[in-house]
Protein backbone atom coordinates (compact mmCIF):
# COMPACT_ATOMS: atom_id res chain seq x y z
CA UNK A 1 0.00 0.00 0.00
CA UNK A 2 0.98 3.82 -0.82
CA UNK A 3 2.72 5.16 2.01
CA UNK A 4 0.96 9.11 2.33
CA UNK A 5 3.09 11.77 3.31
CA UNK A 6 1.89 14.58 4.90
CA UNK A 7 2.59 17.17 2.50
CA UNK A 8 0.34 14.48 0.00
CA UNK A 9 -2.46 14.84 2.43
CA UNK A 10 -2.33 18.81 2.57
CA UNK A 11 -2.49 19.28 -0.93
CA UNK A 12 -5.25 16.42 -0.87
CA UNK A 13 -7.39 18.95 1.79
CA UNK A 14 -6.67 22.17 0.08
CA UNK A 15 -7.59 20.82 -3.33
CA UNK A 16 -10.70 18.84 -1.77
CA UNK A 17 -11.75 22.15 0.21
CA UNK A 18 -11.43 24.22 -3.22
CA UNK A 19 -13.55 21.69 -4.81
CA UNK A 20 -16.24 22.19 -2.13
CA UNK A 21 -16.39 25.53 -2.24
CA UNK A 22 -16.61 25.68 -5.71
CA UNK A 23 -19.68 23.23 -5.88
CA UNK A 24 -20.84 25.40 -3.09
CA UNK A 25 -21.04 28.19 -5.18
CA UNK A 26 -22.57 26.57 -7.81
CA UNK A 27 -25.40 25.40 -5.65
CA UNK A 28 -25.96 29.09 -4.61
CA UNK A 29 -26.10 29.99 -7.93
CA UNK A 30 -28.99 27.95 -8.47
CA UNK A 31 -27.01 24.58 -9.52
CA UNK A 32 -25.41 23.56 -12.69
CA UNK A 33 -28.90 23.58 -14.56
CA UNK A 34 -29.41 27.11 -13.93
CA UNK A 35 -26.11 28.14 -15.14
CA UNK A 36 -26.75 26.54 -18.23
CA UNK A 37 -30.15 27.77 -18.45
CA UNK A 38 -28.63 31.99 -18.08
CA UNK A 39 -26.03 30.41 -20.65
CA UNK A 40 -22.98 31.48 -17.62
CA UNK A 41 -20.42 28.64 -18.76
CA UNK A 42 -18.20 31.06 -19.21
CA UNK A 43 -18.42 31.73 -15.74
CA UNK A 44 -16.81 28.44 -14.39
CA UNK A 45 -13.12 29.22 -15.02
CA UNK A 46 -13.04 32.43 -12.67
CA UNK A 47 -16.11 30.20 -9.93
CA UNK A 48 -12.57 27.96 -9.67
CA UNK A 49 -10.19 30.04 -9.53
CA UNK A 50 -11.58 32.19 -6.76
CA UNK A 51 -12.35 28.72 -4.99
CA UNK A 52 -8.61 27.76 -4.47
CA UNK A 53 -7.62 31.75 -3.78
CA UNK A 54 -10.06 32.07 -0.91
CA UNK A 55 -9.07 27.92 0.52
CA UNK A 56 -5.53 29.23 0.03
CA UNK A 57 -5.60 32.29 2.03
CA UNK A 58 -7.89 31.12 4.53
CA UNK A 59 -6.54 27.86 4.96
CA UNK A 60 -2.77 28.17 4.25
CA UNK A 61 -2.30 31.92 5.32
CA UNK A 62 -0.72 32.62 1.52
CA UNK A 63 -0.83 36.20 0.63
CA UNK A 64 -2.15 37.48 -2.70
CA UNK A 65 1.12 37.53 -4.19
CA UNK A 66 1.65 33.49 -3.19
CA UNK A 67 -1.93 33.05 -4.12
CA UNK A 68 -1.52 34.50 -7.28
CA UNK A 69 1.81 32.61 -8.48
CA UNK A 70 0.05 29.24 -7.55
CA UNK A 71 -2.85 30.11 -9.67
CA UNK A 72 -1.25 31.69 -12.57
CA UNK A 73 -2.61 34.62 -12.59
CA UNK A 74 -2.13 38.65 -11.22
CA UNK A 75 -2.34 39.95 -7.71
CA UNK A 76 -4.49 42.69 -8.57
CA UNK A 77 -6.91 39.99 -9.20
CA UNK A 78 -6.33 37.47 -6.58
CA UNK A 79 -6.66 41.00 -4.66
CA UNK A 80 -9.97 41.87 -6.04
CA UNK A 81 -11.75 38.56 -5.20
CA UNK A 82 -10.45 38.30 -1.46
CA UNK A 83 -11.78 41.79 -0.83
CA UNK A 84 -14.95 41.67 -2.37
CA UNK A 85 -18.46 42.58 -0.12
CA UNK A 86 -20.12 39.71 0.19
CA UNK A 87 -23.30 41.09 0.88
CA UNK A 88 -23.36 44.07 -1.86
CA UNK A 89 -22.08 41.34 -4.55
CA UNK A 90 -24.68 38.88 -3.60
CA UNK A 91 -27.21 41.43 -3.84
CA UNK A 92 -26.83 42.44 -6.91
CA UNK A 93 -25.71 39.43 -8.66
CA UNK A 94 -28.85 37.70 -7.56
CA UNK A 95 -31.20 40.02 -8.15
CA UNK A 96 -30.10 39.76 -11.61
CA UNK A 97 -30.49 36.09 -12.08
CA UNK A 98 -33.78 36.68 -10.40
CA UNK A 99 -34.93 38.89 -13.39
CA UNK A 100 -33.79 36.47 -15.74
CA UNK A 101 -30.83 38.42 -16.67
CA UNK A 102 -28.42 35.95 -15.52
CA UNK A 103 -26.84 35.87 -19.14
CA UNK A 104 -26.39 39.75 -19.41
CA UNK A 105 -24.18 40.07 -16.58
CA UNK A 106 -20.60 41.83 -18.00
CA UNK A 107 -21.30 40.23 -21.15
CA UNK A 108 -22.00 36.88 -20.03
CA UNK A 109 -18.59 37.40 -18.00
CA UNK A 110 -18.17 36.97 -14.12
CA UNK A 111 -16.52 40.35 -12.88
CA UNK A 112 -13.52 38.85 -10.24
CA UNK A 113 -14.69 40.62 -7.74
CA UNK A 114 -18.13 38.65 -8.09
CA UNK A 115 -16.79 35.72 -8.31
CA UNK A 116 -14.25 35.83 -5.02
CA UNK A 117 -17.62 37.49 -2.67
CA UNK A 118 -19.71 33.95 -4.23
CA UNK A 119 -16.37 31.48 -3.21
CA UNK A 120 -15.73 33.66 0.27
CA UNK A 121 -19.66 33.06 0.81
CA UNK A 122 -19.53 29.38 -0.06
CA UNK A 123 -16.33 29.01 1.95
CA UNK A 124 -18.22 30.23 5.32
CA UNK A 125 -21.26 28.26 4.20
CA UNK A 126 -19.27 25.71 4.31
CA UNK A 127 -17.25 26.15 7.71
CA UNK A 128 -20.87 26.51 9.39
CA UNK A 129 -21.78 23.40 8.88
CA UNK A 130 -24.54 24.32 5.65
CA UNK A 131 -23.12 21.63 2.96
CA UNK A 132 -24.86 19.28 1.11
CA UNK A 133 -24.31 16.29 2.67
CA UNK A 134 -24.91 13.86 -0.17
CA UNK A 135 -22.49 15.25 -2.52
CA UNK A 136 -19.84 15.42 0.39
CA UNK A 137 -20.11 11.63 0.54
CA UNK A 138 -19.97 11.17 -2.85
CA UNK A 139 -16.47 13.05 -2.81
CA UNK A 140 -15.37 11.08 0.40
CA UNK A 141 -16.20 8.06 -1.37
CA UNK A 142 -14.25 8.22 -4.44
CA UNK A 143 -10.93 9.25 -1.91
CA UNK A 144 -11.69 6.35 0.28
CA UNK A 145 -11.50 4.18 -2.78
CA UNK A 146 -8.31 6.00 -3.98
CA UNK A 147 -6.62 5.92 -0.25
CA UNK A 148 -7.76 2.66 0.92
CA UNK A 149 -9.31 4.03 4.05
CA UNK A 150 -13.38 3.13 4.10
CA UNK A 151 -14.70 4.20 7.59
CA UNK A 152 -15.46 8.14 5.85
CA UNK A 153 -18.51 7.15 3.73
CA UNK A 154 -19.93 5.03 6.47
CA UNK A 155 -20.31 7.98 8.84
CA UNK A 156 -21.50 10.57 6.33
CA UNK A 157 -24.15 8.14 6.29
CA UNK A 158 -25.01 7.17 9.12
CA UNK A 159 -24.95 11.12 10.59
CA UNK A 160 -27.10 11.79 7.47
CA UNK A 161 -30.55 14.32 8.48
CA UNK A 162 -28.45 15.78 11.51
CA UNK A 163 -28.60 19.86 11.13
CA UNK A 164 -24.62 21.34 11.80
CA UNK A 165 -23.82 22.60 13.92
CA UNK A 166 -24.31 19.55 16.24
CA UNK A 167 -23.67 18.40 19.72
CA UNK A 168 -21.31 15.42 20.51
CA UNK A 169 -24.01 13.30 22.15
CA UNK A 170 -26.45 13.44 19.22
CA UNK A 171 -23.12 12.51 16.79
CA UNK A 172 -22.77 9.69 19.30
CA UNK A 173 -26.08 8.61 19.18
CA UNK A 174 -25.62 8.37 15.64
CA UNK A 175 -22.55 6.37 15.71
CA UNK A 176 -22.50 4.08 18.89
CA UNK A 177 -22.52 0.76 17.37
CA UNK A 178 -20.29 1.93 14.83
CA UNK A 179 -16.05 0.15 14.92
CA UNK A 180 -13.48 2.21 13.36
CA UNK A 181 -10.62 0.70 11.99
CA UNK A 182 -10.51 -1.66 15.36
CA UNK A 183 -11.61 0.97 18.16
CA UNK A 184 -15.18 1.28 19.16
CA UNK A 185 -16.50 4.83 18.68
CA UNK A 186 -16.89 5.21 22.77
CA UNK A 187 -13.47 5.12 22.91
CA UNK A 188 -12.98 7.80 19.92
CA UNK A 189 -15.70 10.38 21.18
CA UNK A 190 -15.18 10.98 24.93
CA UNK A 191 -12.69 13.94 23.31
CA UNK A 192 -14.21 15.67 21.23
CA UNK A 193 -15.48 19.19 22.02
CA UNK A 194 -19.07 19.58 22.91
CA UNK A 195 -20.17 21.20 19.49
CA UNK A 196 -19.25 20.02 15.76
CA UNK A 197 -19.99 22.58 13.38
CA UNK A 198 -19.29 20.49 10.27
CA UNK A 199 -19.51 16.79 9.11
CA UNK A 200 -15.60 17.68 7.76
CA UNK A 201 -15.11 18.73 11.21
CA UNK A 202 -16.58 15.54 12.43
CA UNK A 203 -13.98 13.34 9.94
CA UNK A 204 -10.90 15.00 11.01
CA UNK A 205 -11.86 14.71 14.40
CA UNK A 206 -12.41 11.23 13.99
CA UNK A 207 -9.31 10.61 12.43
CA UNK A 208 -7.24 12.85 14.62
CA UNK A 209 -8.11 10.72 17.62
CA UNK A 210 -7.37 7.64 15.59
CA UNK A 211 -3.83 8.60 15.00
CA UNK A 212 -3.73 9.65 18.49
CA UNK A 213 -4.49 6.18 19.48
CA UNK A 214 -2.14 3.96 17.02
Amino acid sequence: MKVIQESDIQERDVDFLALRVFLKVIEILGGPAKIIEYRNLTWLPSLMVSSYAVVLHEEMGYGYEEIAKFLGTTKNTIKAMLSASVELVKEKLMEALEEGEGDKVEENKLKTHVAGALAKLAYKEIKEGREELGLLSHFVSHLSDVYQIYWPPIVLKKIKGLDFPVTKEKIYEKLKELTIEGFKFDEIYRDFPDTIHSPSSLLKLIAEKIKQKK
